[in-house]
């Protein structure tokens, strides 16, 4: 478990040495597929992370906010019909995380789940899997132990067991290969009769692909994959961070009010913020950066060391025997467990809240 910034940025610059583990490989291989940008290393992720940087341009995050604001106001429609006595708990997560599936949706792929019936067939298979997936036995748990020792044709048999969570995994497959194609062939259609200027991630990399100047391209198979990929890791992390967002808010009144004071001074008169007005806010960046920072939305995550090596850390470790080391040896094979989580909440950046810092 590693939380030293020197060993860390060695650990995650160092992707010949520090690779992905077979475990990881293998539930984003279930979830998604083996073209996805979460699965794919070295030279194929170069190549689609390029191919896919030009969707998150200035340009076109700057057309997020409205849509982003339609979607929020939802959120508040919601919880405007719901009555509270006092000090009612009230509950943000199942909301926010079905309010997010639709913002992720309009701005990944400009598709709106919960107003297409196979968007809801989709939406709804999504919320299953991840219900399964969310409650862990303890026979489960020794399970995922175990896994990443057994060989990679025993993972796949195990793939087509007639569990539960494995035939909700295969319908969420087969619906996200459906809406995929549909959206495919809707955006492409839609550049041969000169329209074409959505700003989504799937519709520029539809665009990029049809033109002919000699950039890299994306297969057919690699352009289905950005829907489930952001669905599967940008729903649930998001949603989840504004959860923790909330909770923060909760827990400081005093600073709750001051931040809707900000809000209501930089906002204009018909309530519409661009950009350049969220950028203006500082109380607002400050609680979105301590929180991504307090609660990361990839707590852990998980390497295999290809050869035998030596980290360097940044500050030296008092061992078990009373030594002070700088180097930590690694052996082949051995996995290594980046504890992001941690590292963001050791000195000398510990604090004791949020809204302390």
């Amino acid at each position: 478990m590693v939380s030293d910034p020197g060993a860390l940025k060695q650990i995650m610059g160092d992707t010949e040495t520090f690779v992905r583990s077979d475990h990881h490989q293998q539930i984003v291989l279930s979830l998604i597929g083996d073209k996805s940008l979460l699965y794919v290393q070295k030279g194929d992720h170069s190549r689609l992370r390029g191919i896919m940087n030009p969707a998150f341009s200035p340009a076109n995050i700057r057309a997020l906010p409205p849509l982003f604001r339609n979607v929020s106001e939802r959120v508040g429609i919601h919880s405007k019909r719901t009555t509270l006595r006092p000090n009612q708990p009230f509950d943000v997560f199942h909301p926010l995380h079905e309010v997010t599936l639709d913002a992720i949706g309009e701005a990944a792929v400009g598709y709106l789940f919960h107003a297409e019936k196979d968007g809801e067939e989709y939406a709804r298979s999504h919320h299953n899997l991840v219900a399964l997936s969310s409650t862990r036995s303890p026979a489960g748990i020794l399970v995922d132990a175990i896994l990443p020792l057994l060989p990679h044709f025993i993972h796949k048999a195990l793939l087509y067991l007639p569990t539960p969570e494995l035939r909700a995994l295969h319908r969420n497959r087969t619906m996200s290969a459906r809406v995929s194609t549909r959206l495919i062939k809707s955006k492409t259609a839609a550049l041969r009769e000169g329209f074409g200027d959505d700003k989504d991630l799937l519709s520029v990399l539809v665009k990029a692909n049809t033109l002919k100047d000699g950039a890299p391209k994306m297969t057919s198979l690699e352009l289905a994959h950005p829907i489930p990929t952001a669905v599967v890791a940008g729903q649930g992390g998001t949603a989840t961070t504004l959860v923790w967002a909330l909770y923060e808010l909760a827990k400081n009144p005093d600073f709750q009010h001051k931040l809707r004071a900000e809000i209501s001074e930089a906002g204009p008169p018909d309530g519409e913020l661009s950009c350049a007005d969220l950028e203006r806010m500082p109380l607002l960046n400050a609680l979105v950066k301590e929180v991504l920072r307090f609660h990361a939305g990839l707590p852990v995550s998980e390497r295999v060391a290809t050869k035998d090596t030596v980290l360097q850390l940044s500050q030296p470790i008092t061992s078990t025997t009373g030594e002070q080391l700088s180097l930590v040896a690694i052996k082949k094979g051995q996995f290594i467990f980046s504890a992001l989580w941690s590292y963001n909440r050791c000195a000398p950046c510990k604090v004791s809240t949020v809204v302390s810092q």
